[in-house]
């Protein structure tokens, strides 16, 4: 992941990883040091999985204008860690916390100048990503004012490092209704540019998450910890049903007439291009990152609570998008199955009581 980032996203990206890890680490050290004085025990100086943790918060943000941005989070997940986690009584993944922290601290201040700049400061980020003749090498802030419609592979542009583009998680959740309203919608996005094409989408080269772009990345990370019995292979397969399920279960509203289930609407799409959004609708947006990298960290230890842990966690992912609109709110799923993983252990029946 942290390849990837740096190849699409360049060294500005490597500087907002470290940053984040560095001041993860140091928040967490501070605080262990704190608490392990008030209970007169001694701390480790460096905590792996504080350096962990880091790494994986910073992979999971876009590059930002604001090399602030990165400490801050660094600091406040520092901090969180030593509440939630898999080994706390709240079983909530502090990367999924502090990305819904991030996502929501601006709205839960009252209108004021600080609120405006804290708003900048988390939705100004990067829209653009390396061209292919400048990756590692080049610099992410070096694009041009105007959006590249270009295909990403056969770009080259000897004036600038980068080229802007569009986030194609924001393209299909702003434009879902007007792509299930008119059938020549997807069309129009796809031939013109303004939504990325599929196989760009798959390998990462396009704006979002700097380590977190490529869905096939993150689906291989997560077969390799299935592989290390880390994770488990139902969980993601009843995720990935259940998400799917949402998602055409969902009620839409084309051309302003009556409630219908998004796969109704989706008839007038055709085969390919139902497939298309379908598809564009869950690898294009955080699910992959949550159900392969995250949810594994934090689910019940019983097989009956993991099979409803994923279930909730893949559908509550497509719902919360839907809702908000916004590629962020799907980090509100974990959080919230996160509270219930605990209790979920529960349901494990053991084999001697009959």
């Amino acid at each position: 992941m942290l390849a990837a980032a740096t190849a699409y996203f360049g060294s500005r990206a490597l500087i907002a990883v470290a940053l984040t890890t560095v001041s993860t680490v140091v928040a967490y050290t501070l605080f262990a040091c704190v608490l392990a004085t008030l209970r007169g025990r001694r701390t480790r100086f460096i905590s792996p999985y504080a350096i962990w943790i880091g790494m994986l918060l910073g992979l999971g943000m876009p590059v930002a204008e604001n090399l602030a941005l990165p400490i801050i989070a660094g600091l406040l997940l520092g901090a969180v860690a030593h509440v939630v986690g898999r080994s706390h009584r709240v079983r909530v993944h502090p990367v999924a916390l502090m990305l819904v922290i991030l996502f929501l601290a601006p709205n839960l201040l009252p209108d004021s100048p600080s609120r405006v700049s804290l708003s900048r400061a988390i939705t100004q980020t990067v829209p653009a990503v390396l061209g292919p003749g400048r990756l590692f090498i080049g610099d992410v802030n070096d694009a041009p004012d105007q959006l590249n419609t270009e295909p990403w592979l056969s770009h080259h542009d000897a004036d600038h490092d980068a080229l802007r583009r569009t986030d194609p998680q924001l393209v299909i959740l702003d434009e879902r209704q007007a792509i299930l309203s008119r059938p020549d919608r997807l069309r129009y996005l796809l031939s013109s540019g303004m939504l990325v094409r599929f196989e760009e989408l798959a390998i990462g080269a396009a704006p979002g998450p700097v380590g977190a772009t490529s869905p096939v990345l993150i689906i291989l990370l997560g077969l390799y910890l299935m592989y290390l019995r880390l994770a488990s292979w139902r969980s993601a397969v009843l995720a990935f049903a259940a998400a799917l399920a949402v998602a055409l279960l969902w009620p839409v509203q084309p051309n302003g007439g009556a409630w219908q289930p998004t796969a109704l609407a989706l008839v007038q799409l055709g085969p390919a291009g139902a497939v298309t959004f379908v598809s564009y609708l869950l690898f294009a947006s955080p699910l992959c990152f949550i159900v392969f990298l995250l949810a594994p960290s934090v689910d019940p230890m019983s097989r009956r609570g993991r099979t409803v842990y994923a279930l909730l966690n893949g559908g509550l992912v497509v719902a919360a998008l839907l809702i908000f609109a916004a590629p962020e709110a799907a980090f509100i799923a974990p959080v919230l199955t996160g509270l219930i993983s605990r209790p979920l252990d529960a349901l494990h029946k053991s084999p001697f009581v009959s």
